[in-house]
């Protein structure tokens, strides 16, 4: 979008809901930015060397202004503004973010049907046990229910909206009459002529479509260069000073914007890349521009001036983009790169915030949002919820943990590769008090695996090791014992290895204990809850109170979640309850404050 520091500012005010942003973050975005936006310039440059070394005429390199005049002489930005544009923005701010919401909760709604009727038929699999954090499902089998995607619902989900969009974007051109271009009108002077010295050249893309020679169809001049990719030379048209009533009617106008106000929402869940930011700018573009043209020709604002219809559809397609993505800082900041005009930055502030803030109010989350809790990503909000403040860490953490001794064999590494998914595994010493034996050698649990907390001592953690370094370790042995295996595509281990040691120790890729961040399990969860929320940690290991590094648990990013939405749960439930025995009368009010106390005491932390 020619905006490097709006693309810095758009990433860190996405991840700075989510994550801590550092500044060497920041710089990296920058430098990229800056380099990345260095190519397109360099681009742009050979390209007008190109040019004139064909044409022979001299080239001259100008910024990539879009509120401007085409042609004509009428090259200065129209960015000027009064005082009555004050409120009008504010209008327009809350009229486009009230629609955006009802995009958002629609286009919810559209990707919440497709998912699941893409879904296909559910087919029942039975696994072996490998739930680890429930006790009494390891070692039985399990039964889920998968759902097998279905290939002709993803086919005709594809079909339907490009077959829909590209027969609307014929037929509605041709309700449209033929405009004469106004360079082929008598009298008036050429797009492209001579003017002081310079050549100035008309580069908005004029459609003929159906229409002969010098005409020219004013919505498919709007709608066909957007769909076909080329969206700058809409933003050319409505960004234009020059693109007045006699260029296209407010007709095309309302048309455009609602064919991008709803187009986007039959490609929503398609199985293939789409875009929402563009459609929303185009959308937003229209309707400030058709606003500035009704306030322009209003007959309640007497002699009170306004802006420009132009300028009004840059702050229009910035109240799109607010509403859509809640972003305000970020968008304001790309929209006055993109054109140019730092005149209007009051007005943008203005615009972007009240579309922000009616699109917050009808839908709290936006598309993003949904669909992250849609697809099941454990997010945690920046805050924390009340419940974690009152919980410890010990009651939040997972006590049944799959462990690694230090010396292991070949064959245990493949069975915890095999039958778990975790992505780490601590490395603990099993204690010669330590009553495990006796479970190890039972046909059901194939792995090492430590229930901490009950009457066993729990062991010694030496550190943690990730899944990739014991995947690294076995593709090195077996690589050194058949090397023609170096370029196979799956990793076969040969039974004659499996019975060879595997050392687990710090000069082997583990991350010993002083370096993890261990917390002990008596501190209050919110503690751990930052770790996860600010720093963006997978996961933390728990230590037994009372020093030491004795094994006390894992968190992870879901026992969070789970602990929170459990307790929101219950207390729905307690809620409900609630109202209805307080609607029947009697002794309600007790009974419900009676659950409600064994509902915090009953919690299964």
């Amino acid at each position: 979008f020619n905006s490097p520091i709006g693309g810095v500012l758009f990433v860190v005010e996405d991840l700075a809901a989510r994550w801590l942003v550092d500044a060497h973050l920041v710089l990296q975005c920058f430098v990229s930015s800056f380099f990345s936006q260095l190519v397109v310039a360099g681009a742009h440059i050979t390209s007008l060397m190109v040019q004139t070394a064909r044409s022979g005429d001299r080239g001259e390199f100008q910024a990539a202004n879009l509120v401007k005049g085409s042609g004509g002489g009428s090259n200065e930005i129209t960015g000027a503004w009064y005082i009555t544009d004050v409120p009008l923005c504010v209008l327009l701010g809350s009229v486009v973010g009230a629609l955006m919401s009802f995009s958002t909760a629609a286009a919810t709604a559209i990707a919440r049907v497709k998912r699941s009727a893409m879904a296909g038929r559910e087919v029942t699999t039975t696994t072996s046990g490998a739930s680890w954090k429930n006790a009494n499902s390891f070692g039985a089998p399990k039964k889920r229910k998968k759902r097998n995607s279905s290939k002709v619902s993803e086919i005709v989900a594809a079909v339907f909206p490009v077959v829909l969009v590209s027969v609307l974007a014929f037929v509605l051109p041709l309700l449209f009459e033929c405009r004469v271009r106004q360079d082929h009108v008598k009298g008036k002077p050429g797009a492209s002529h001579l003017l002081g010295g310079q050549h100035q050249v008309d580069h908005r893309m004029f459609v003929r479509f159906t229409c002969q020679q010098g005409e020219y169809n004013d919505l498919a001049s709007l709608l066909l260069p957007s769909l076909s990719g080329s969206f700058h030379s809409t933003m050319s048209h409505l960004y234009s000073r020059d693109s007045d009533e006699e260029t296209y009617g407010d007709a095309s106008l309302v048309t455009l914007a609602t064919c991008y106000y709803f187009f986007p929402l039959f490609v929503i869940g398609c199985s293939f890349p789409f875009g929402l930011f563009v459609p929303n700018l185009v959308f937003g573009s229209a309707v400030g521009h058709l606003f500035g043209r009704l306030v322009n020709r209003s007959v309640w604002l007497g002699a009170s001036r306004v802006a420009h219809p132009t300028t009004y559809a840059v702050l229009g397609a910035g109240a799109a983009l607010g509403g859509w993505t809640r972003m305000a800082i970020a968008i304001s900041a790309i929209m006055l790169e993109q054109t140019g005009n730092m005149d209007s930055v009051i007005l943008m502030m203005v615009t972007v915030l009240s579309s922000r803030l009616v699109a917050g109010i009808l839908t709290p989350q936006s598309f993003t949002d949904e669909i992250i809790a849609m697809k099941g990503y454990q997010v945690l909000e920046p805050r924390e919820p009340p419940v974690i403040a009152t919980l410890s860490v010990g009651a939040v953490c997972t006590r049944h943990v799959v462990c690694l001794r230090p010396n292991e064999t070949v064959a245990s590494v493949c069975r915890v590769l095999l039958h778990t998914t975790h992505t780490a595994f601590p490395v603990c010493s099993d204690d010669a008090e330590n009553s495990f034996s006796d479970r190890d050698n039972d046909s059901s649990y194939p792995v090492w695996r430590v229930e901490t907390g009950g009457q066993y001592p729990s062991p010694t953690v030496h550190g943690l090791v990730a899944r990739s370094v014991l995947l690294a370790t076995l593709t090195q042995m077996v690589n050194e014992k058949r090397p023609s295996e170096n370029d196979a595509r799956r990793l076969r281990v040969p039974s004659s290895m499996l019975a060879d040691p595997i050392f687990l120790g710090v000069h082997d890729g583990v991350v010993p204990v002083d370096e993890l961040g261990a917390i002990p399990a008596h501190l209050p969860a919110s503690r751990a809850y930052e770790k996860f929320a600010l720093l963006g940690a997978r996961r933390v290991v728990v230590v037994e109170s009372g020093g030491g590094t004795r094994l006390a648990g894992i968190i992870t990013r879901g026992d969070l979640v789970e602990a929170g939405e459990d307790f929101e749960g219950r207390a729905t439930r307690v809620a409900e309850e609630f109202r209805h025995r307080r609607s029947g009368g009697g002794h309600g009010n007790r009974h419900a404050r009676d659950d409600a106390s064994t509902a915090r005491v009953s919690l299964p932390f």
